[in-house]
């Protein structure tokens, strides 16, 4: 499974797509420049190449995809959840106001994924 399957159950169960990942807040990823989000960014956009109707190879990219659901999931719900989906953002560490965000949660000693999205949501206001 990667990511996009994360993402994909979380919409399938009417849950936060956060719920699935937890930002990064290793001090030398942060100060070299990831992104705050980066394991939920890439695999949304991973998920958006998937439910992608016009790219390269889509059948085959879509069988693959939801081969893990074992047939109860179908295209079209795919396509729907696809496009129920919220759009999600890089925050970057090194820029605007990741930077500030990034700066708070090195020097925070939490650990727990809701309370750290709630630190990022802050930050973003």
């Amino acid at each position: 499974l990667t990511g996009a399957h994360m993402v994909f159950y979380a919409l399938l169960r009417g849950r936060d797509v956060r719920s699935a990942f937890t930002p990064i807040t290793k001090k030398t990823k942060l100060s070299n420049g990831a992104y705050i989000n980066h394991g939920m960014y890439w695999a949304a956009q991973e998920l958006r190449g998937v439910a992608n109707i016009n790219g390269w190879n889509h059948e085959e990219r879509i069988k693959k995809f939801l081969a893990p659901f074992n047939e109860t999931v179908t295209e079209e719900m795919l396509a729907q959840l696809y496009e129920d989906m919220p759009d999600i953002s890089p925050i970057y560490s090194n820029y605007g106001k990741g930077i500030a965000i990034a700066e708070t949660l090195i020097a925070t000693d939490e650990r727990d994924s809701k309370a750290l999205w709630k630190i990022i949501e802050e930050g973003s206001k």
